[in-house]
Parts: structure tokens; sequence; C-alpha cells
């Protein structure tokens, strides 16, 4: 059965087609080749309410709503919601008296429209709901007690993509039960056909050993890039290394060339330079998620393991942000930690020819690199297409570690 979803309409704005577009692909991505039966609904009517998306699991009913801000949160039952300083729904009900509404709206109406008996399969006061953040933000979960009344905070959740699944995962009630026809039933008396619902039929392998690889899949950022590190550290032998400048100046995890879901990683625009690359090596998104089939840390850390493909930067922080005696000191302590592994590899693959050239001949000297290629950034490519081109539209990677 699996993930299947649908869109009433196209949204209005931008922003929430691309949520909707994310939201679906998490989705897929966690449950796509499961058992489990999970229904999305998006951009739908109830009680006179317009809902962002309704998400329908086997043990719970989620009311979504979309907001597309990131940054440190502050939120209340009936003060307005500020992040960053920036008020969201400036003149209008704050996120949470915005969903109260949705989620009552939604409750009403399965009330009315519900056959008798419904009640032995699902509590409808059980409903919850959830405010997603398009971007990252700075919230501390275990706040909810405290902002919230501990009622509200039973039911309402605030999440950004980062932590999106495992949120879902923990929502759950022992009085909700809506496997097969209870879930058609639901949706029907929403107005939603199942037949109108779309499902892909991808099966996505797991390679290799599932024990690590599911200990990744929940580790958070510090944990992975500690671990990926560690491993490769603990390695023999490391066949190619590829060496970029610094990290992404949003959604970095620690390991380079890496993020924490596909679609950040593939999907959005502009291209990261971690797609160029991948793809570069014969790895489009599609055989990336049978690599990884949870997401590209799991991917990132079966190529380490399994083909002995490791990935690093010359620099652990943004050096556009950095000063030139700060340059200096992070290079330093940044070679200090790749040392280890640099001296294991076999073929050093270096990408950018003017930082990363010169401070990998600077801080790792000695030591000998195979290739050095134009960088995968934008920035690169606009400032040399035809090179750029040349370099990352015909698998270049791929064809340097098999000559």
């Amino acid at each position: 059965m699996a993930f299947k979803s649908f869109l009433n309409f196209k949204y209005s704005h931008t922003h929430e087609n691309k949520i909707w577009n994310k939201l679906c692909y998490e989705l897929q991505a966690e449950y796509g080749s499961s058992d489990e039966e999970v229904y999305l609904v998006g951009n739908l009517l109830a009680g006179g309410k317009e809902l962002d998306a309704l998400l329908v699991k086997e043990d719970a009913l989620i009311v979504i709503d979309f907001k597309d801000y990131g940054g440190t949160l502050v939120i209340s039952e009936n003060e307005p919601w500020t992040i960053s300083g920036i008020e969201i729904n400036s003149n209008r009900k704050n996120p949470f008296a915005q969903l109260s509404d949705n989620k009552y709206a939604v409750l009403a109406t399965l009330k009315k429209k519900l056959p008798s008996g419904y009640e032995n399969w699902i509590n409808i006061g059980h409903i919850n709901a959830l405010v997603l953040f398009h971007q990252r933000i700075d919230y501390d979960i275990d706040c909810l007690r405290y902002d919230l009344s501990h009622s509200a905070s039973k039911w309402f959740g605030v999440c950004d993509f980062q932590n999106f699944v495992n949120h879902i995962s923990e929502v759950t009630s022992k009085q909700t039960s809506l496997r097969g026809e209870r879930a058609q039933i639901l949706l029907s008396a929403l107005g939603i056909s199942v037949k109108k619902f779309t499902e892909s039929d991808a099966t996505l392998p797991q390679h290799g050993d599932d024990k690590p690889s599911e200990s990744i899949v929940s580790s958070s950022d510090e944990n992975f890039a500690d671990y990926y590190y560690k491993k490769a550290s603990e390695l023999r032998s490391i066949k190619v290394l590829i060496v970029g400048q610094d990290p992404y100046p949003s959604g970095a995890n620690g390991v380079a060339f890496c993020k924490d879901n596909y679609y950040a990683l593939y999907v959005e625009e502009p291209e990261t330079a971690g797609a160029t690359v991948l793809k570069s090596m014969g790895i489009d998104m599609e055989k990336a998620r049978k690599i990884g089939r949870k997401n590209p840390k799991v991917l990132f850390y079966e190529l380490l393991t399994k083909s002995g493909i490791c990935f690093i930067n010359v620099y652990n922080k943004l050096y556009d942000q950095l000063n030139v005696e700060d340059r200096k000191t992070i290079a330093e302590e940044t070679a200090r930690f790749n040392l280890p592994i640099v001296k294991k590899a076999e073929s050093i693959i270096l990408l950018g020819k003017g930082v990363t050239k010169t401070t990998f001949e600077d801080f790792y000297q000695g030591i000998n690199y195979s290739h050095v290629l134009i960088h995968p950034s934008l920035r690169a490519k606009e400032s040399n297409p035809s090179e750029w081109t040349e370099t990352w539209e015909n698998n270049k990677l791929e064809n340097l570690w098999i000559e």
C-alpha cells in the first residue's frame, strides 16, 4: 500500500507548491516501500477552513500548515509568533490559533459525516496539528510544554523538514486505527475519493548492511559527521578522496557535499555542488536512492565503506565569512583533522583551482594530488561556463578513477 498523495488543486503561492513537493518526496522516501498505509491530501477545505495539508496515518490524523520562514522561533498560544524578530501571520491569528481552528473544523466535519460506530476505530478528539517550516528553525521542542498549555502541547507541534519524519513517526493514538476501508471511509467523509490518489510503485532496495545505515538515518548532523570521519580514519585506505573548499552556506551537516535529504541535495534550485559531483560520478538521484534508500547520509556512508570514496573540505567554516587571519587558523585546524584521512588516499581529486588548490598545497605539503578540476559550484559555472560544462556534464569523475 505504502504512501499515496492527492493535491486538490495547485497552491496559489510558489513556496506552498515547493513545500508540497518536498513533503511528498520526504514521505515517499520514508513510507514508499513500507507496509504502512499513509495518505497525504493537499489544499483542501474542511468546515469552511482552508487546510494546507492533511496527513492520514494508520495511527494518527495530522492537520498541517506550511510556513516559509527560518530562524529562531518564539511561540505562544495567544500572543504573536516571531522568528528572528519577524512576526508570523502579521495582523492575523497566530499559527496556533489558525491551526486550532483548522483542527476543530476537521473534527466537526468528521463528527457530522462519519457513519455511526466510527468511535470504535478513531477518536477524532485525538486529531493532531503541525506547523511545518520550509526553512530550518531554531526551537527546542521540549519548550512546547511551557509555551503552550498542557492540553495544547499534547496535540500541537512545530518542526522543519530536518525533523519532520521523526516528528510524524512519534505522533500516535491508541484509539486510532485507519487501515484499509477505514481510511477510505474517513477520506470520503472529507470529500476525497481514494481513487484520486497517486502512488509511486518504485521499490528502492537497501544496499549493504542495514544496521549502521539505520543509526545514520536518525543521527544528528554533529553525530553523523563524527561517525563518518571516524569510520574514514579507521579504514586501511581511501580509494578516492574528493576535496572541496568549504561547507554549504545552509543545510550543511558536517560532511563535505552531503545534505540531510535527497530533495535538498538533488531537487532544490539552484543545483547543489554535491548533486553535480555525484552526477559526475554516475550517481543520479534514482541511483543514489538505490544505494542509500533513506537519505544522503546513508549514501555517503555506503560510498565510503563499500567503494572507498571519501569527501572532505579544506575549510570547516565558510571561507567568505573569515578574515585573512582566521582563514589561516581554520585551514590549519581543518588540516589537522583531515591529515589522517588524506594520508590514506590512493587518489586525491581537488575541486577548485583557486582556494581549494592553494590551501591544499600550503597546508598539506608533501602530499601529491592526482587531479584538479574547476569547482562544481554555480559561481564557478558563471565564471567559466565552457570549462565547467566540459568538466561536470560528462561524468568526468567517474572516468578519472576508472582510468
